[in-house]
């Protein structure tokens, strides 16, 4: 009984994971290249822009690379959902049937989810301080442009008489 409980989770979990999966292929070239077009008239930049800058001093960033985000962001919220009702089902199948595999899929289940949120908050940290260090190359200060002593120049001219 067991082990059917924790299969019909898994299929109802992964069901839903294979279902988002199919649903996001289904598009034609048509409504994509459209999709795409779209964004690239919302990136534009005319003349009336206001900066060349981000928000909060980060350089802009390209709504493709901004939709891969929310995608990811999207992507992580679904496994820490996931793994979150797993531990949860498992811990109540363990206290309401104790037995030494019950309670080892609870433990498993409770670990790999612990894990998981570990791993999130050191990424976290990682985007934190990359954001905190990193400047962006546009914002550098261009080189003044060096010019050649006029020595060398009277150098060059008498070679070529």
């Amino acid at each position: 009984m067991v082990l059917g409980v924790l299969a019909i989770v898994w299929i109802v979990v992964l069901g839903s994971y294979a279902k988002e999966r199919m649903a996001d292929r289904r598009t034609d070239s048509v409504s994509a290249f459209h999709s795409q077009l779209s964004t690239l008239q919302r990136t534009h930049a005319g003349p009336g822009s206001r900066s060349p800058r981000g928000t909060a001093g980060r350089p802009p960033v390209s709504s493709a690379s901004a939709m891969a985000c929310a995608v990811a962001r999207q992507r992580r919220k679904n496994v820490l959902l996931g793994l979150l009702t797993v531990a949860l089902l498992t811990v109540m199948l363990a206290v309401a049937a104790p037995g030494l595999v019950t309670i080892g899929l609870a433990m498993i289940s409770v670990v790999a989810f612990t894990g998981y949120v570990l791993l999130l908050v050191e990424r976290q940290r990682v985007v934190t301080e990359q954001h905190s260090k990193v400047r962006p190359i546009s914002s550098a200060r261009p080189r003044p442009a060096m010019r050649q002593a006029p020595a060398r120049q009277t150098v060059l001219s008498a070679s070529r008489r």
